[in-house]
């Protein structure tokens, strides 16, 4: 066998072994995943015009990616703790899914844990919830077992609830002139 496709064959072992791996498990069905909007994340990333299956890593947040589809971006989710390498294009550790997200998380704000506590759904759910942050759009809650983790977007995003990530402003229907603070990433 010649070198190169002894390549490829391996190659395609290893991306077979890493999707079964990451992605395989018999109690969930595609409905479970969490799915956005292919029309409001379309300003996010472009697909090619005659793709059959590409697979693009999102531009604010490694644990989501996108399929191209005849040129039609369809969200998707890496499972919790995970995010896409663009390299095995795959769900994959995050220390070797080489991935530098524009979302990082700030330390659990100390005033108001109570009234932070209360975005949350009290009872566990199934996937974490996204909740914007009450005055700021440049932050939002990430719910996980009723326990609210404050998130900050890469400066000059803002929150945007549809698509459940950072998007542009002018996307995100977050009136800025209504928020006590400017998205600075840092809490006051």
């Amino acid at each position: 066998m010649k070198l190169g496709r002894l390549h490829l064959l391996l190659a395609c072992t290893i991306l077979i072994l890493l999707i079964a791996l990451t992605e395989a498990n018999p109690n969930t069905k595609i409905a479970d995943a969490p799915q956005l909007s292919a029309q409001k994340s379309s300003s996010l990333v472009v697909c090619p015009k005659n793709s059959v299956h590409i697979l693009l890593p999102h531009p604010s947040d490694c644990g989501k990616f996108f399929t191209c589809d005849h040129g039609v971006a369809h969200p998707t989710n890496c499972h919790k703790g995970l995010h896409f390498n663009a390299k095995v294009q795959a769900c994959d550790y995050p220390e070797t899914a080489g991935c530098k997200s524009d979302v990082s998380e700030v330390p659990q704000e100390r005033d108001g844990g109570e009234k932070n506590n209360a975005l949350c759904p009290s009872e566990k759910t199934k996937h974490p919830v996204y909740k914007p942050h009450p005055t700021d759009c440049g932050k939002f809650y990430v719910c996980d077992g009723g326990e609210p983790h404050l998130k900050v977007c890469q400066k000059g995003l803002h929150f945007n609830p549809k698509i459940q990530t950072c998007d542009y402003p002018r996307n995100a229907g977050c009136d800025s002139s209504k928020s006590c603070m400017k998205s600075t990433g840092e809490e006051p």
